[in-house]
């Protein structure tokens, strides 16, 4: 008797971008990324200062959710169980329901908004998916309006925290989107650490000190981290997945960029226009995570949130919003 091979849709509605991943699973149970589609959305521009989803924002992501649905249904394997997540910039706003609404029109439901906690997890399945069983592992994933920590064996996670700490959130709370004063990176530095303060003894609880356990960075700051360091002209993911650094490559790149107006960032190869204003405040805060972790070099994944919240479906932890063929 032969089973029938599954494939999903996760589409990943993030602070600062808009993501789907098509993945389709394997006669072996595991599962492989047919497609990504990604976008800057910047939903949470200006949400710190107002506490509200601009009527700009919400526009350009929905303009993206509906794209990125048409290519779904477009993609013909069969059957396609999909869901639709929100995080950090749906979560904190006021007016979060003049987004969910004419989502839902285009989804036909609303999308699940994530707290944290279950980001933190989810995003360890994806992060952790690809590392050796039993080895400890801790993820760092830096969005646009929070960074999950999450420490364990892939396995199993045994400490998590979501900390509400981003590219936008401080790039704009600390104006480093263009050339940055010092005061307002050490400002930005001091805030980082202070958000990071618990973190190093959880993460020593669950999997011993450093040295102990390997470091994986996933989100956009660390991909395109990645690409820069490889003068990457065009995105290439088998490049930019396991790629390993120093972690003092990070600071370095920092630096550099804060330095820069960001159109200037922006013609530095692999760093797409979209990101240029927010990366300096991701790298300060990866940069920051490595240091309390004391871990002297760290591998980048393309896997996570939305590869974690593929294997849920696949687990049947995580009940699919619409099921197609």
């Amino acid at each position: 008797m032969t089973c029938e091979l599954r494939n999903f849709a996760t589409l990943d509605i993030g602070t600062n971008s808009t993501l789907l991943l098509l993945a389709r699973e394997q006669a072996d149970g595991t599962l492989v990324e047919d497609r990504e589609l990604f976008r800057i959305t910047r939903l949470g521009r200006g949400l710190g200062a107002t506490g509200r989803l601009s009527p700009e924002a919400v526009r350009a992501t929905l303009d993206a959710v509906g794209e990125f649905m048409a290519a779904a249904r477009a993609w013909p394997l069969r059957p396609l169980f999909g869901v639709a997540a929100a995080t950090s910039a749906v979560r904190d706003a006021a007016n979060r329901a003049d987004f969910l609404g004419p989502c839902r029109d285009l989804l036909g439901c609303e999308p699940r908004t994530l707290d944290g906690d279950e980001e933190a997890q989810t995003v360890f399945l994806g992060a952790a998916s690809d590392r050796p069983a039993g080895r400890p592992v801790v993820t760092i994933d830096i969005g646009g309006g929070s960074t999950e920590v999450v420490a364990g064996v892939p396995e199993a996670c045994r400490y998590r925290v979501s900390l509400d700490m981003g590219c936008v959130r401080f790039g704009e709370r600390f104006r480093l989107y263009e050339v940055a004063e010092s005061a307002d990176t050490e400002a930005a530095r001091g805030a980082i650490r202070e958000t990071l303060a618990g973190v190093p003894a959880g993460v020593r609880r669950a999997v011993g000190g450093a040295g102990g356990f390997e470091v994986v960075a996933s989100g956009g700051t660390a991909t395109t981290f990645a690409a820069v360091e490889q003068a990457l002209e065009t995105y290439d993911r088998g490049r930019v997945h396991g790629f390993v650094s120093p972690a003092a490559a990070v600071e370095s790149l920092a630096l550099r960029l804060l330095g820069m107006p960001s159109a200037r960032r922006a013609q530095v190869p692999g760093l797409e226009a979209g990101r240029a204003a927010v990366l300096p405040a991701g790298l300060l805060i990866l940069a920051e995570a490595l240091r309390a972790l004391g871990a002297e070099r760290f591998t980048v994944t393309t896997r996570g949130l939305r590869f974690g919240l593929a294997r849920r479906l696949q687990a049947g932890t995580l009940d699919a919003q619409w099921t197609w063929g």
